[in-house]
């Protein structure tokens, strides 16, 4: 009867328990009882062993070392839940293998899926495999082959994977990701993804909190704007700006920035750069460089300081300018503002329509003597040519006379001037608005060409009429030539100079010897260029000069020295070829062995050898005034050690 009764008893408990372990067709299995896990207080983080929370159904093997759970299974360490289909349990290894909709489980904010797992307890290392998704908040990792190293927090791909925030989408080889620190690291063929730009690399760093992408390998970011090669530094792909260093650059569509370290931000346009500063822009064909300096891509905008240096690499004969400080920039002034007149065309031929004489204005302009078929006294010339001068040249200059109105009218010889020089043609309503590009130099400018070379304080280069005007002690050599103003104006075409105007106290010079110099001086000077050679200087108001005509034999027989209102010289090869005057001249021959030491130089004669820019590099070298000509409107010059 006892036995009857217990026997009762256990089949009424067994048939309230909700799990029933079952065997398999044909395989001896052994039932296990599994419901007494499903109590609350077996829930807890004390051992650190993989433990059962349920399951529907349980089947142990004989011979074998695992357990097999099956439907609805859920097992957990510490404060990790997984869950999965079906489930081996490696209960002496601490460890398990599970299948089909396996899912982790983190509190509220860390959740794994895939279709495989194997989890080592004590190691604390799930391997996922198949769909694999890992979220944390809105970060969400997919791969195929997943393992998750809960001891750091950590979990990484090694076969193709991709994480998606909010910003961007980032693709690679291999990858890790830390829920804890939010930081990302992507190695082997990094891609990064969002609605303004991608990135490319070959090893990236991302945290999905600040949305910063750290480059620590070679690496291209390409916008519809810009690309950025870099392979050192940050991006906040929030704020769109970043440190570039590793003389990391800018290239767009017309301009490339490279620098040692280069702040950017993309949203307004601006690159600030550190260190070995290099912009280039292909349109214009200038480059400048410097060891600090900033750009605004969208205004166009440039500053360079510290060895600032510009290079304009139009022509064959590339500029190479240092100041202290370098701008270029965009501006809008008045066409009528421009130095280059676009409107001389019609207004020489206005002048010379009106013009009694009928001869053509080119000829004339260039210096060349006046038709006999004319009504107007020939102009009168003096002519030196390489053979040697004798005392009857002059005697024939204090006799001529000129009575020509027009070459008298300083205006209009300024006119035919320019015309004879190619100036541009004539652009309609001048008096309307331009943007022209501006290069601006200021506080010890040199420059060297090979043609030609240059020193003042500063300088300003007008791109739309293509004049570079030199401001405060300017001083421009073009071979053995010397030239020096208060103000010097460079006319450019096709990037070689094809003028200069010296509109004020203009002086030149050309050295003969050692003490002998030819020189020229006057209010106004203008030098004709044709080839990169002076081929024509005219000189007008209170001109003065001093020639050393030059024998055969290259002997110097005379000192030739003449004061008149202008004149007109013509070179070839670097030699005074003619020297013309268009009023009467008061000149002076001495042969050269009575030139006294005080008859050699005009008043503000000064020779400046030793600070002309000897080649590109030389541009960098520091001059100044000496102090007792700092407040003269003298051109003195020493060397700094």
């Amino acid at each position: 009867m006892v036995l009857a009764v217990l026997c009762l008893l256990v089949l009424s408990i067994g048939a309230q328990r909700p799990v029933q372990a079952y065997g398999f067709a044909g395989k001896k299995a052994i039932v296990q009882d599994t419901g007494d896990v499903r109590n609350n207080a077996q829930v807890r983080s004390d051992s650190g062993r993989v433990k059962l929370v349920y399951a529907d159904s349980l089947v142990r093997r004989e011979n074998r070392e695992y357990l097999i759970f099956i439907g609805n299974v859920c097992f957990r360490r510490d404060s990790m839940f997984m869950y999965c289909d079906s489930l081996y349990f490696y209960n002496k290894r601490n460890m398990f293998d599970a299948f089909g909709n396996v899912r982790m489980e983190q509190g509220d904010t860390l959740f794994v899926y895939g279709d495989v797992l194997f989890y080592n307890g004590d190691t604390q290392l799930a391997r996922l495999r198949e769909n694999v998704r890992m979220i944390n908040r809105e970060v969400t990792l997919y791969t195929d082959s997943l393992n998750y190293d809960q001891q750091i927090n950590i979990g990484y791909y090694f076969d193709g994977g991709r994480i998606v925030d909010a910003q961007n989408e980032l693709t690679s080889i291999y990858g890790q990701y830390s829920p804890d620190t939010k930081d990302a690291i992507f190695q082997e063929s990094v891609v990064l993804t969002n609605d303004r730009f991608v990135l490319s690399s070959d090893t990236l760093e991302y945290n999905t909190a600040t949305k910063i992408a750290d480059i620590i390998g070679p690496s291209t970011i390409t916008s519809d704007s810009n690309i950025i090669y870099s392979d050192l530094g940050w991006y906040d792909t929030q704020k769109n700006t970043s440190t570039l260093y590793n003389q990391s650059t800018i290239v767009s569509k017309e301009r490339s920035l490279s620098g040692d370290t280069i702040y950017y931000d993309r949203n307004s346009g601006y690159g600030e750069v550190f260190g070995n500063m290099f912009l280039d822009d292909t349109i214009r064909k200038v480059i400048m460089t410097g060891q600090y300096g900033f750009y605004n891509e969208k205004t166009e905008y440039a500053f360079v300081t510290d060895s600032a240096m510009a290079i304009e690499y139009s022509g064959v004969d590339s500029l190479f300018l240092h100041g202290d400080t370098l701008k270029s920039y965009n501006d809008t002034i008045l066409k009528s503002s421009l130095k280059r007149d676009f409107t001389l065309r019609s207004k020489i031929q206005g002048q010379v329509d009106s013009a009694v004489i009928a001869v053509d204005s080119v000829a004339m302009a260039s210096g060349d003597t006046l038709s006999g078929k004319t009504d107007v006294t020939a102009v009168a010339e003096v002519v030196t040519e390489v053979a040697p001068i004798d005392t009857s040249a002059a005697n024939r200059i204090s006799d001529a006379s000129v009575s020509s109105p027009l070459l008298t009218d300083t205006s209009t010889l300024s006119l035919l001037d320019s015309l004879s020089h190619n100036s541009p043609a004539m652009i309609p309503n001048a008096s309307e608005d331009t943007v022209t590009r501006l290069l601006v130099a200021y506080h010890n400018v040199r420059f060297f060409r090979n043609q030609s070379q240059g020193v003042c304080d500063s300088m300003v280069f007008v791109m739309a009429d293509s004049v570079l005007t030199m401001y405060k002690d300017p001083i421009l050599w073009n071979a053995d030539y010397q030239l020096f103003g208060k103000v010097v104006d460079v006319y450019l075409s096709n990037g070689n100079i094809d003028w200069v105007h010296l509109p004020e106290s203009a002086f030149g010079a050309q050295q003969k010897d050692s003490v002998s110099y030819d020189q020229l001086k006057g209010k106004e000077m203008k030098a004709y260029f044709q080839n990169g050679e002076a081929r024509q200087i005219d000189v007008s108001g209170n001109v003065e000069t001093i020639f050393y005509p030059l024998e055969k034999d290259s002997s110097i027989l005379y000192q030739n020295k003449s004061q008149s209102s202008s004149l007109t010289m013509l070179l070839e090869k670097q030699r005074m070829k003619q020297l013309k005057f268009y009023e009467k001249p008061d000149m002076l021959l001495t042969p050269a062995d009575q030139v006294k030491s005080d008859m050699r130089y005009l008043k503000e004669f000064r020779w400046f050898a030793e600070i002309r820019p000897k080649d590109k590099w030389d541009i960098f070298r520091k001059i100044s005034k000496k102090e007792e000509d700092k407040d003269s409107q003298e051109n003195r010059f020493i060397l700094d050690e």
